[in-house]
């Protein structure tokens, strides 16, 4: 969901319907729904709020809207449908700009809010996720989930920067409010691994075919090792039986 900058309207995506729902917060009524492409999974508002970008995730393409006459605008192709899958936008606040992130690439597309006419890519890290943009306009941030860094981009010169490593699977990102420190959070630095070694196979007196192993444990980066025994079972999978 995304508010208008007077906080007159809210849009709610409405992802399965194909649609946006424009609601006035003075009385919190719905409106109209609004079609977009398929699968719309970000919204965002220009700076003077006349105009929302939808991104449409399974489309590759975002969806501009008149937000006075509530009328959806022609689509801007931004992608190749679900190889790229359109997700965050954000505005530039001089209102020039929208950033598209392609979430199933290596790109962030620029769009031009005066003409809705899509730029030339620009090459960030895997999967960009989310954007924040300097107050000056002149500088965005993207996170890239798949390839554990946020890449800074040069906004007047078009062209990214080189990327910054953080934590794994950095998707929410925030900026200052001067524009001087930004933000990522990652979601699985504390994420569990781990390898299962045999050691000794051997046979009970009952028949049974049984392994020993070692298993190390990666929790948060660090390494922990554990002993057990398997022992297969007449219907062929395996039970820990210490």
């Amino acid at each position: 969901m995304a508010i208008t900058p007077d906080g007159k309207v809210g849009y709610v995506i409405n992802g399965l319907a194909d649609s946006v729902t424009p609601i006035n917060l003075s009385d919190n009524i719905a409106g109209t729904s609004i079609p977009t492409g398929h699968f719309p999974v970000a919204v965002t508002f220009t700076p003077d709020g006349k105009t929302a970008y939808i991104g449409n995730g399974l489309a590759g393409t975002v969806t501009p809207i008149n937000v006075a006459s509530g009328k959806a605008l022609k689509a801007i192709k931004v992608g190749s449908g679900t190889r790229t899958y359109p997700g965050a936008i954000a505005v530039t606040p001089d209102g020039k700009t929208a950033l598209v992130a392609l979430r199933g690439s290596d790109k962030v597309i620029p769009i031009n809010v005066a003409t809705n006419k899509a730029g030339k890519p620009i090459t960030v890290g895997l999967s960009p996720f989310a954007i924040v943009i300097t107050p000056d306009s002149k500088k965005a941030y993207v996170t890239n989930t798949r390839g554990s860094s946020v890449s800074p981009i040069d906004l007047v010169k078009h062209k990214a920067l080189p990327a910054i490593k953080v934590g794994d699977n950095p998707s929410a990102i925030a900026i200052s409010p001067d524009g001087k420190t930004v933000y990522a959070a990652s979601d699985y630095n504390y994420r569990v691994q781990g390898t299962i070694t045999p050691v000794r196979t051997y046979q009970t007196p009952a028949g049974l075919y049984c392994r020993e192993f070692q298993q190390t444990i990666v929790v948060a980066g660090q390494p922990q090792q554990g002993y057990g025994t398997a022992c297969r079972q007449p219907d062929g999978s395996w039970r820990v039986v210490n």
